[in-house]
């Protein structure tokens, strides 16, 4: 504004004009100190302000780096005038790592030594004022209170401008207060659904899929199996973790599912404090507050899942990225967190060249200082990556940094079979991790047409996804494009669980919030926002944001979503990119502040991110079909169960209905049958009554028909294929047909030969058509039946008597 003085801690009457005027001294303390009346009051303002109070000159600062400082009493810019260097986002990351006076000072604002962006001390003895190049003196002026951060987010004489720094803003009572308050409601909410999960969800006493495995694999560490004996196919530090509470609890499920509500409560707290680092107290409470009333993060707290671990890790490793004043320890410590973060997410191993070149981008002008501390986060990851390594070429003689699985599950996201780059079943894969490994490696021979060693599988996937992509580019593109707006958008993508379909089970996950349409819209605009006002210089708008906390989460965010994109989507993977877009959602809350003066920019950004955030780019049957899919597993694992079989059967009926004739629901209906007609076959004296007999052999055919229009199809996909094979056999060993079970047994076979269930069952039908025959025609069957026999792992009494039994008929 024309006649105004431009100094640190002093801003334009035009921004503030509704404030009262002040006297013609820089900074807010100065005012305290002159009600006060009294040295004492006075340092301790300078104290705060060197703590960090919200600036006041950074409008005119901002003006000044443009070109644009006023002459006393004139209207018109000199664009001669001296001006402070215009800084790009990444300078503003190098000025703040540089050391030395000078470059912590490079406009002179500080008088005699002191941090106080310059304000002048007021009462007696007041030092003279230093003034900024450019600027004249004498001018009234104005200026405003402190709250939670400065206004301003362009550098100058320091990260800020003028030496002050949002995270270094001083902690009042009410901020602790408001912090406990935001961690205990977390907390609370989380552990309150793990209790509604346990009392009333199928799954809790008994997980499934993913949450199988990692139990069944912690339980063997903790019994002693520390080293394994394979190369990992997932990600191993969730299960280790999870060993370590088992021996800690007694191996109660439920106290690992209420450390991981802690684990969520400390994930709400980081986001806060990203959020508060980014753009003051305000931005870090609406942050953090949107994440502890973020229902799919309730969610994950009761389910045994590796993302539990994930989320904290990355939101202190961005914590740590974003530190001000970084030392050795601090670099180390970004290492070793993204270490961790890989042995708990491959998308994290993508993400480690970012990280480890992450300081050489803040300071072009110490390249030997960058060097180093580039070195201290490559050794970092090294130091968590290399036992793993050498655990892995100990067991299987392959490199692999964390598992042999990159390759499948890029293959899984990028080829034609899935139109939407989601988790799903191939038709030669059975979707339980005991099998995966097996089952992808089995396929890759099948199409090499020779054995492959786990990396040879991985690689043998990959180069299937590159040659597809190459083959069709116009629909990988669709693929892409797809998975963008599904890991954007307001769906939550099924993987192992479907939130929608669990929230039957508990009732708070379907309380009335609005999820990711609401983090997610706002993280997105709030995104969109700073890079706005950072590449337009608006230093005018309100509130301040810090653009190296910006730029630093802004990034990682992209890396994080970039690799998502390229591999598979899912709403637990979506969930690594939640901490990160929060504290850009706090932001962007806070900014509605100033809406009503500013409001264009505000309304690009927002319209822009709800195409994303609330738009469903899936069509409403798939996502039918995604609860029909959980309905469908749920009766699978009730049949196992005699207590359950006739709410499977319910399930299974229902879901006959709603997709008639589906192969999976025949299979499904026909075990259900033959488990009905072998308790009646079983039952006491029902052989022997023609009657009852007759009732089991009309279950079993009830079965047999359905298997049989199943394998007389000629599209039926190879798994289902394979559990028919499998169903078939077993019928037929029940009603003594041991020939016809004999040739499903090695149909079956063809698909998975190391399963060992169905070794026992071609051992079995091998054995009593030995016994038919008798010595003299069985002694064949009888050799290979016991070569079926000695092929499984494992011992039981049973299959000790099978073996005896075999090995009688078998020598001469």
């Amino acid at each position: 504004m024309p006649g105004l003085a431009r100094e640190p801690g002093v801003v334009a009457a035009r921004r503030v004009g509704r404030r009262r005027p002040g006297p013609d001294v820089a900074g807010p303390h100065a005012r305290v100190a002159r009600r006060a009346g009294a040295r004492g009051r006075v340092r301790r303002a300078e104290d705060a302000g060197r703590r960090g109070p919200r600036r006041a000159g950074a409008a005119s600062g901002a003006r000044l780096r443009a070109g644009r400082a006023p002459h006393a009493g004139g209207g018109s810019n000199d664009l001669r005038a001296p001006a402070i260097g215009l800084l790009s986002p990444l300078a503003a990351l190098r000025a703040r790592t540089r050391r030395g006076p000078a470059a912590r000072d490079p406009a002179g604002l500080r008088a005699g030594g002191r941090r106080d962006g310059g304000a002048a001390r007021a009462g007696r003895g007041a030092p003279a004022r230093r003034e900024r190049p450019g600027l004249e003196s004498g001018a009234p002026a104005r200026h405003h209170r402190a709250r939670d951060g400065p206004r301003a987010h362009f550098d100058a004489a320091g990260p800020l401008g003028d030496g002050t720094r949002l995270n270094r803003i001083a902690w009042t009572a009410r901020e602790r207060w408001l912090v406990v308050l935001l961690v205990a409601l977390g907390f609370a909410l989380r552990a309150w659904t793990v209790v509604q999960y346990e009392r009333a969800h199928p799954q809790a006493a008994a997980p499934v899929i993913d949450e199988r495995s990692y139990d069944r694999w912690a339980r063997e560490i903790a019994a002693g199996e520390w080293v394994g004996r394979e190369v990992f196919f997932q990600e191993p530090l969730y299960p280790y973790w999870l060993a370590c509470v088992y021996r800690a609890s007694d191996g109660s499920r439920s106290a690992a599912r209420h450390a991981q509500a802690a684990l969520g409560a400390l994930t709400v707290l980081l986001v806060y404090l990203l959020g508060r680092r980014l753009a003051g107290v305000r931005a870090g409470a609406v942050a953090g507050l949107l994440l502890a009333l973020y229902p799919p993060h309730w969610h994950l707290a009761a389910l045994l899942l590796k993302e539990n671990l994930y989320l904290p890790c990355s939101a202190a490793l961005v914590w740590l990225g974003t530190s001000r004043s970084p030392r050795a320890a601090t670099w180390l410590g970004i290492g070793l967190l993204a270490g961790v973060g890989a042995l708990l997410r491959g998308n994290m191993l993508l993400l480690l060249p970012l990280v480890v070149l992450w300081p050489l981008a803040l300071a072009r002008g110490e390249r030997k200082r960058s060097l180093g501390r580039a070195a201290l986060v490559a050794a970092g990851a090294v130091l968590v990556l290399l036992p793993v390594a050498a655990r892995n070429w100990h067991v299987g003689r392959v490199f692999a940094l964390t598992t042999s699985g990159a390759g499948t599950n890029f293959y899984g996201g990028n080829n034609p079979y899935n139109r939407y780059g989601v988790a799903t079943e191939f038709p030669w894969i059975r979707g339980i991790p005991e099998f995966e490994a097996g089952d992808w490696k089995n396929e890759a021979e099948r199409r090499a047409g020779r054995a492959l060693t786990p990396t040879e599988v991985s690689s043998h996937w990959l180069g299937e996804a590159w040659a597809s992509m190459r083959a069709d580019p116009k629909l990988h593109a669709r693929i892409l494009w797809n998975k963008l707006r599904l890991t954007l958008g307001p769906y939550e993508v099924p993987d192992n669980h479907c939130l929608a379909w669990d929230a039957r089970y508990v009732p708070l996950l379907a309380a009335p919030l609005p999820g990711f349409a609401l983090l997610g819209w706002l993280g997105l605009c709030g995104a969109l926002l700073c890079a706005w006002r950072a590449r337009a210089r608006d230093a005018d708008a309100e509130p301040a944001f810090e653009v190296s906390t910006a730029l630093a989460l802004g990034l990682f965010a992209l890396a994080y979503l970039g690799t998502v994109v390229l591999t598979v989507t899912s709403d637990r993977i979506r969930l690594g990119l939640v901490p990160l877009l929060a504290p850009f959602a706090g932001f962007a809350g806070v900014a509605l502040v100033a809406f009503a003066r500013r409001p264009w920019p505000w309304l690009a950004c927002a319209a822009v991110a709800a195409s994303f955030a609330w738009t469903h780019s899936m069509p409403k049957t798939e996502r039918e079909d995604d609860l029909l899919e959980r309905d469908y597993n749920q009766a699978s694992y009730w049949v196992a169960d005699p207590a359950q079989r006739a709410a499977a059967r319910a399930l299974a009926e229902s879901l006959d209905a709603a997709r008639p004739n589906s192969s999976r629901v025949l299979i499904l209906l026909a075990e259900l049958d033959w488990h009905a007609g072998r308790e009646q076959l079983d039952a006491p004296g029902a052989r022997s009554d023609p009657q009852r007999s007759a009732a089991a052999l009309a279950v079993y055919q009830a079965a047999f028909d359905r298997l049989k229009l199943v394998l007389d199809r000629s599209t039926v996909s190879a798994r289902e294929r394979f559990r028919a094979q499998r169903l078939t056999g077993l019928i037929q060993l029940d009603l003594r047909k041991y020939e016809a079970a004999e040739r499903r047994f090695r149909e079956a076979l063809a698909f998975d030969p190391a399963d060992a269930d169905l070794r026992v069952w071609l051992g079995q039908s091998l054995l009593f058509q030995a016994e038919q025959a008798g010595a003299a025609g069985g002694a064949a069957k009888a050799r290979e039946a016991l070569e079926c026999f000695s092929a499984v792992p494992w011992k039981d009494d049973a299959l000790d008597a099978l073996r005896e039994r075999a090995r009688r008929l078998a020598t001469p």
